[in-house]
């Protein structure tokens, strides 16, 4: 009897997802068209990998356009841990900065928006 309810306790305490509005009332002070804001969101939603550097231009108008410390900023407000809840990786053979990519750890994964 006592397993059967504990086992029921896990099931909800580990079915727990952050609500949208929860997610709002966090990243209150952040402009919601921002790309740090959106690239958060879309990691919450969907999960996986989510490069945060892009580049616009072609030859030599080329640029780097990285939101990274954005995207972190609006994770850590709404209550994330980095290194806990999400991390930074990179999987640019050299290095580069465009290889820069954000992934929800198993306990992060738990947080998604529904």
């Amino acid at each position: 009897m006592y397993q059967y309810i504990y086992y029921i306790c896990l099931i909800i305490k580990t079915s727990q997802t952050m609500k949208t509005s929860t997610f709002t009332n966090r990243t209150n002070g952040i402009n919601k068209s921002s790309n740090g804001y959106q690239n958060a969101r879309a990691l919450l939603t969907a999960g996986g990998r989510m490069y945060t550097c892009q580049t616009s231009g072609h030859g030599r108008f080329c640029k780097n356009l990285d939101y990274t410390q954005d995207t972190i900023k609006v994770l850590k407000l709404a209550s994330l841990k980095q290194g806990i809840d999400f991390s930074l990786e990179n999987d640019s053979p050299r290095g580069g900065l465009t290889g820069n990519y954000l992934v929800l750890t198993s306990k992060g994964k738990r947080k998604m928006i529904k």
